[in-house]
């Protein structure tokens, strides 16, 4: 039969070591989310820059009386 204190011991060792998978689990998830956040409002970011700036390169067209046509054959603003 095992001793008393030597069970005492083997319980808290593995409860340690649930505890240290537990906060690797944890840890291991938090930077596996962290960049999918960063890149969401990356593009979000760039996504209104990008619109903001068409919205001005449009308005400037119109005072100047102008239409530019894109690269691919289409007309970006509306005259």
């Amino acid at each position: 039969m095992i001793p008393p204190d030597i069970m005492f011991f083997l319980q808290q060792q593995r409860r340690r070591d649930m505890v240290r998978q537990a906060e690797q689990a944890r840890l291991v998830r938090a930077v596996r989310r962290r960049p999918e956040r960063s890149g969401r409002v990356f593009q979000r970011v760039l996504w209104l820059a990008g619109s903001a700036l068409l919205s001005w390169g449009c308005a400037l067209q119109r005072a100047g009386h102008t239409m530019v046509v894109a690269e691919k054959g289409c007309c970006v603003c509306q005259p």
